[in-house]
């Protein structure tokens, strides 16, 4: 009984708490409930908000409408969490479909792309990139 009393505590704890921000000294100034968070504006293809970082990674929520080009990181990994929608992932020489609840680690320099099944609408993915990410070893690939 005292396991179960025990278990139930960690999940409401991790559950209720892993929606917010609980450490703003890493730059991440409001809670977040990524499931029901919609993007600020409206938006031609792709949106990008920086959830929070530090030194180690950077985490971001996303939303595409259409695809994501084809492009690498020279520096970074990416963890890639489907919230929203569905469509067909390139990373590498693989190609598979992802949809709510799938993940995908990217390694380092590995070209990756993005085709959203708009029939199915907008993508809402978690991106969390390592170390801090700032864009500049972006390297898109025709």
């Amino acid at each position: 009984m005292k396991h179960l009393l025990f278990s139930i505590f960690l999940f409401s704890f991790f559950s209720s708490s892993a929606q917010h921000c609980i450490f703003p000294e890493y730059k991440c100034e409001k809670g977040h409930n990524l499931a029901t968070a919609q993007p600020d504006g409206d938006f031609d293809n792709i949106k990008v908000e920086k959830l929070a970082h530090d030194s180690l990674s950077t985490g971001f929520l996303i939303w595409v409408k259409k695809n994501v080009r084809a492009h690498r990181h020279e520096f970074h990994s990416e963890n890639v969490y489907v919230i929203e929608g569905e469509g067909e992932m390139v990373v590498d020489k693989d190609t598979f479909d992802i949809k709510p609840g799938s993940y995908v680690f990217i390694p380092t320099n590995k070209v990756h792309s993005v085709m959203v099944d708009e029939t199915k609408g907008v993508m809402k993915v978690l991106s969390v990139q390592s170390p801090f990410f700032d864009g500049v070893d972006r390297v898109f690939v025709e």
